[in-house]
Parts: C-alpha cells; sequence; structure tokens
C-alpha cells in the first residue's frame, strides 16, 4: 500500500518482479491515487482500509501479506487490525500511530497550509521534507528544479495529507494478530514520526529494523541510486 501522493505502481512496480515468482502481488490505488477516482469530499481510515481489502478479495481468497509505505503502512495496520483473519502477516515501512509528536504536527500542519498559499513552496515544502540532501543535490540545480515543478497539490494529495495530519490508530493496535516486521527510521531531522512497530501490540510477534539515518522516501532514493 502505497503512501501519500503516491500511488502502487510508483512506489512498489520496480520491486514487483522480486516477489511475483511466490506470490500474486496486489499494488492498489487509493481513493484519487493512480486510475481510482476521487468520490468524497473526506478521505476516512475506514474507507481506504476496505478499498485495499476489496482490491485483494477481488483478486485473490487466499491469506494476505500486507506491506504498507509511510500512510499506506497506517492503512495496512487498520486492515490488520480489522480483518485479522484475513492477514497473514505484516510488514509496515516508516509507519505511525499517532500525529501526537509536536514537530511532526508541525510539519504536516504546514505542509498542508502551503497548498492554499503557494503552489511552488508546497511543491519545494513536499521534495524537502521526503528526501535527503544528497539525493536531491544529485539531480543539480536544473534537475532539481524539474523535480520539484512535477510535485502538484492535487485534491487527492490534500486529503491524504488531511489523514496525515489527524491518524491515531492506537487504540486498534492491540487487535493485530498477524506476525509484523517494522521498519522505521532513525528519528532523525526528516522524519520524527513515532514508527508503528514501536507501540505495543495484540497476539502477532514482532521485529523493528532500524535504517539508520535515511529519509522518509529512501525506497525511491534506493531504486534511483542502483
Amino acid at each position: 500500500m502505497h503512501g501519500t501522493g503516491g500511488h502502487g505502481e510508483a512506489r512498489f512496480g520496480h520491486v514487483r518482479e522480486q516477489f511475483s515468482d511466490r506470490y500474486t502481488v496486489i499494488t492498489p490505488d487509493c481513493s484519487g491515487s493512480g486510475l481510482t477516482p476521487l468520490h468524497a469530499d473526506e478521505l476516512s481510515l475506514d474507507e481506504l482500509v476496505e478499498q485495499v481489502i476489496g482490491a485483494a478479495r477481488a483478486v485473490t481468497d487466499e491469506p494476505l501479506d500486507i506491506v504498507g509505505f509511510s500512510l499506506g503502512a497506517v492503512v495496512a495496520a487498520a486492515a490488520a487490525a480489522e480483518h485479522p483473519a484475513l492477514v497473514r502477516r505484516l510488514v509496515v515501512i516508516n509507519g505511525w500511530a499517532r500525529n501526537d509528536d509536536p514537530r511532526q504536527q508541525l510539519a504536516t500542519d504546514l505542509w498542508r497550509r502551503l497548498a492554499a498559499i503557494d503552489e511552488e513552496a508546497f511543491a519545494a515544502y513536499s521534495a524537502l521534507l521526503v528526501f535527503s540532501p544528497p539525493f536531491l543535490a544529485g539531480f543539480g540545480s536544473g534537475g532539481f528544479k524539474a523535480t520539484v515543478a512535477g510535485i502538484k497539490a492535487e485534491a487527492w494529495t490534500l486529503q491524504q495529507i488531511e489523514r496525515d495530519h489527524r491518524v491515531d490508530i492506537s487504540d486498534r493496535l492491540p487487535a493485530i494478530a498477524a506476525p509484523t516486521l517494522g521498519h522505521r527510521l532513525h528519528p532523525g531531522r526528516t522524519d520524527p514520526r513515532r514508527a508503528l512497530a514501536r507501540d505495543p501490540r495484540g497476539r502477532g510477534g514482532q521485529r523493528v529494523r532500524r535504517a539508520g539515518e535515511r529519509p522518509h522516501g529512501h525506497l525511491r532514493e534506493d531504486d534511483r541510486t542502483r
């Protein structure tokens, strides 16, 4: 499950072949992302959960191993809590259980407000929020400007940012039964988010992998630097 401002193909398309020989790989787009239309004025977490489960059930009746990145990790964890009999394993990458960190609250609040003030500033801030300085520097001045120009304050992106800002699934975590692997950042300058894997859960086992000083968008950075 992809994160804010992305879609399934952009986030996971480059790794699909590494799993498709053993698994049926499904990369759904949540409401507004990719080819999925935005059909509501506000995204609810429960709606996103049911979209993920519905997309999977349209393809297979087998148990699900769900991988989620960023907001997608929040959705994946909520799906595992809501449908414990369906979710066999859970992987959460750079997720958070609740937006109660003051710095994170400031970052997401500024992110959503910039879109109404200055779309170019919104795009530049998005790049600074997600990517590391070395990665952005690698584009050069012209490449950086082109990258920023491709970031748009679309209605669906803003709804996903709003969902980021109001996340709180802490009360759902004890219902997760699936064994869980959490991949989290070192709490650094670019992303202080509270990792899902740090929170207590119910019957499922868990392992946490610390990614070190890496940016929130490291999956895309890793893909670009191979």
